[in-house]
């Protein structure tokens, strides 16, 4: 769209391979210790309790109070670093809205919370890590940033993706969370 345009921080292909190779793992590895305390009370405990108790809108309550829990740090430390945009807030839900209706799907499939701590790990590690260094415009965090509108879009259509093939299958969110409950 000319919004942002390949351009790689590290020049030519062997530069970016070995990078890839060394940083992808370490930035995941690091953003593993950090998913696994957000992941184990979003969809180890909250999640799973809301839908055990039969809660419809399980997926929003989570994600509303994510959004509660790191409004301090977007409005007040500069989390998401948007230069005092507004914009962020909604973004930030509806990327978490996405992103948790996956990810728990992801640990109910699984029937472990494994899945969401990698998921976490891998979105922080690539978008606030990576991906940056290979587009310019990657500093425009309102487009492409952890919660920018491509990321968000991505996390819309993915979730979109998985409830269209769940109706079509006729599983329930409630279903899926019975079947992790037995597991």
């Amino acid at each position: 769209f000319g919004l942002s345009e390949w351009a790689p921080r590290w020049q030519g292909p062997v530069k970016i391979v070995v990078n890839l190779l060394f940083n992808v793992p370490v930035v995941i590895a690091i953003g593993l210790f950090g998913s696994i305390g957000e992941e184990l009370g979003w969809r180890g405990y909250l999640q799973p309790k809301l839908d055990h108790a039969g809660e419809r809108g399980s997926v929003f309550i989570v994600v509303v109070l994510e959004l509660i829990f790191h409004l301090p740090i977007i409005l007040i430390a500069g989390y998401l670093d948007t230069a005092g945009s507004l914009w962020v807030i909604p973004l930030f839900f509806a990327a978490k809205l996405g992103a948790s209706f996956v990810w728990a799907h992801g640990c109910y499939a699984m029937m472990s919370i494994w899945p969401a701590f990698w998921f976490h790990a891998i979105h922080n590690g690539l978008s606030q890590s990576i991906f940056p260094r290979f587009f310019t415009g990657g500093d425009d965090h309102l487009l492409l940033g952890e919660t920018g509108l491509l990321p968000t879009l991505c996390y819309l259509v993915l979730a979109g993706m998985i409830l269209f093939k769940m109706r079509r299958k006729g599983q329930s969110w409630a279903a899926l969370s019975r079947m992790n409950n037995k597991g």
